[in-house]
């Protein structure tokens, strides 16, 4: 059978016959088939349609058994409440063990539910589309964090033109203490949902936002141990060299991968006319691929990698930016970015150098929520 009709045949037996002039299944609307399946909009439109992928259809079909179980298992407490209320003695009992063996059964549909976004080995598949649905859902979905709605922008200029999604502009690299040379860091990549803070104070009102950030960061080992001074790092200059911003790991087969893992951050950002003010804080990370034969052999505690040394990334300072966009409207999506000059620095630095971690954190603007004219236009001519 044709995954498509599929679909639909199990839409219609679960909450009734399809009426295509008013994109229901019964008395439901796509919309709230969608919430119930945690899906976007766009993504059941696509799949209604015939238009989505063979992987789509399939998890989407392995939701709908699980939503039709949970609306069984419903269905059969209901009775059962129903059936307390004129029960009692021995029957009381038995009734209520049943209920709570139903309850069971819907806590077990709720984890496999969460379990269907891990693999085989307990980490996620995909942590960004695992978070999207309460970080970026549809404009007029229902959200604790929801994008301004479009008759409000203008009152929460500028930071309505700053609203959408913004990843990392450019891979950075720091270099981590160990006892031998030649460990790094290397932050791959980053996904950011940027999103107005809701407030009626005029003070902060379209000038403070929410980002909710998930990155991905690699560990590599130099297996030649090569030290950072002098190839990468002048010590009279307290700089990096252009070798060092050149490493290339995957392309350089004297590097060997420890790691990869994902981290969530949450960042505040304040947006004024002649500024942009940035402040981090961490909120978590795991590891998703671990090289155990590299851990072994160069004998690096990963842990205390990740919770002693990347885990003091709170300590982090970053400069405040002059604003490049004091003008909203001069956003573009895939151009425009905010590059922060960020130094880290390392209760046990040890590199043989001293001082602190000097990067460059860049976030571009790929997707914009809204990108209409804006009228908190600061290279107006204010004089009258």
């Amino acid at each position: 059978m044709d995954l498509n009709q599929k679909l639909l045949e199990t839409l219609e037996e679960i909450y009734g016959s399809r009426n295509p002039n008013t994109s229901r299944f019964g008395s439901t609307s796509l919309g709230e088939i969608a919430d119930d399946l945690c899906l976007s909009k766009s993504l059941i439109t696509k799949l209604t349609s015939g238009t989505a992928t063979q992987g789509m259809y399939e998890r989407c079909l392995n939701n709908l058994d699980r939503v039709r179980i949970a609306k069984s298992l419903v269905k059969h407490n209901e009775q059962l409440e129903s059936q307390i209320a004129d029960k009692s003695g021995k029957k009381l009992k038995i009734i209520i063990l049943t209920l709570l063996g139903s309850l069971l059964a819907l806590a077990v549909i709720f984890y496999l539910n969460f379990a269907n976004s891990y693999n085989q080995n307990g980490v996620f598949k995909d942590a960004s589309s695992f978070l999207d649905n309460f970080f970026n859902p549809d404009f007029d979905s229902p959200s604790f964090l929801p994008y301004v709605p479009s008759d409000k922008v203008q009152e929460y200029c500028p930071c309505s033109g700053y609203e959408g999604d913004w990843v990392l502009a450019k891979p950075y690299i720091i270099p981590i203490p160990f006892k031998k040379p030649g460990l790094y860091y290397l932050a791959k990549s980053s996904d950011v949902k940027l999103k107005c803070a809701s407030s009626a104070e005029k003070e902060i009102k379209g000038k403070k936002m929410h980002g909710f950030e998930i990155m991905k960061h690699e560990l590599w080992m130099d297996t030649k141990h090569e030290p950072l001074v002098p190839k990468y790092f002048d010590a009279k200059k307290k700089q990096y060299t252009k070798e060092f911003y050149n490493l290339d790991f995957e392309s350089n087969p004297r590097f060997e991968r420890v790691s990869e893992f994902t981290s969530f951050f949450y960042n505040t950002f304040q947006i004024t006319e002649s500024e942009v003010i940035r402040k981090g804080e961490p909120a978590g990370r795991y590891a998703s691929y671990v090289n155990e034969n590299a851990v072994s052999k160069y004998k690096i505690d990963l842990n205390e990698i990740l919770n002693h040394v990347l885990g003091n990334m709170i300590k982090v300072s970053c400069e405040d930016i002059p604003n490049p966009f004091c003008n909203p409207n001069s956003l573009i999506e895939g151009e425009s970015t905010l590059n922060f000059n960020c130094e880290f620095s390392i209760a046990t630095e040890n590199l043989g150098y001293g001082g602190t971690y000097p990067y460059v954190k860049g976030f571009k603007l790929i997707n914009q929520h809204y990108s209409n004219n804006l009228l908190c236009n600061c290279t107006e001519d204010k004089s009258d």
